[in-house]
């Protein structure tokens, strides 16, 4: 059963995310306490480290300046090509607080899959990890794009035109004086494109409104409770880990888990074992993979 107090607080909201002004940025983050921890971030040695909602507010503040200085506005389509590091929430709320929306690229891509993404999202600008950038270069022989790139990690790129994240940041104002977009109900949250099984991948907008149903799932379906440690595994390049493993926890104010390293059943079994975790979600492929590996 859900617990009677976070069934309350979902209730109260639903309205918030039909409302004409609705705000992602207020509805996924500004409206948390700024000491609670939205997310835990374990890296491959399995060190933690907590990122609570006032470091992200503040972060996705200086992402949406650095994204606004490079022409991002309201309605503009950002590719996101990034593992589940620590940026990859500060990316996802800079996008929302200029009322911008996120087009998400898995990170198992290869170039053609991104580059139909891309073209059919009008994505004028990516935001890829250093490792992913490559798959963005043209072809060779191929015209130039004029679709901006800004890489994190890694050393300053080549390319004419590409932006070192750390860099922007780094110039970025501390505290810049950004206005979180109100787009509304329908206004555009996310741009997922279907996987293509059944022909070409077709773009399905996601509304800010759809944050309700996502809320709702994550108490229902999941039954999160107040005292659970909750951690949704599958990635967030598609619905599910982007739905319930960052939108949906955003959402309720609740701490989720990001494994910033490749999957693995052992590692999977340390993470669970050694942070309590007492709610687990996962794409089906994790766990026929976890049931071949004893814990």
């Amino acid at each position: 059963m859900v617990n009677a107090s976070v069934a309350t607080q979902a209730e109260q909201g639903g309205d918030a995310y039909r409302a004409e002004d609705a705000c992602a940025a207020e509805l996924l983050c500004d409206r948390h306490p700024a000491d609670a921890v939205a997310f835990r971030v374990v890296e491959p040695d399995l060190t933690v480290r907590e990122l609570t909602f006032g470091e992200l507010a503040a972060k996705s503040r200086q992402v949406a300046a650095v994204l606004a200085d490079k022409g991002i506005g309201r309605g503009d389509a950002v590719g996101v090509l990034m593992s589940k590091s620590a940026d990859l929430p500060a990316v996802l709320l800079g996008i929302w607080r200029l009322g911008a929306v996120h087009v998400p690229l898995f990170t198992a891509f290869a170039r053609p899959a991104i580059e139909l993404r891309l073209e059919g999202s009008g994505a004028r600008v990516v935001v890829a990890d250093a490792d992913q950038a490559p798959k963005l270069q043209p072809e060779p022989g191929a015209a130039a794009s004029d679709r901006h790139v800004i890489q994190v990690g890694g050393e300053q790129p080549a390319t004419p035109g590409w932006d070192r994240f750390e860099d922007l940041m780094a110039a970025a104002p501390s505290d810049p004086a950004i206005e979180p977009a109100r787009v509304g109900a329908d206004g555009r949250l996310v741009l997922l494109f279907t996987s293509g099984t059944t022909g070409t991948p077709k773009a399905v907008p996601v509304p800010v409104r759809a944050l309700a149903s996502m809320e709702r799932y994550l108490l229902d379906a999941l039954d999160l409770r107040e005292d659970d440690v909750f951690w949704n595994a599958a990635d967030p390049g598609w619905a599910y880990g982007l739905y319930y493993g960052i939108l949906a926890p955003l959402t309720l104010g609740r701490t989720s888990i990001l494994l910033h390293a490749g999957f693995s059943p052992a590692r999977t079994w340390q993470v669970l074992d050694r942070l309590g975790v007492t709610n687990f979600a996962a794409a089906p492929t994790i766990y026929r993979a976890l049931r071949g590996e004893p814990a």
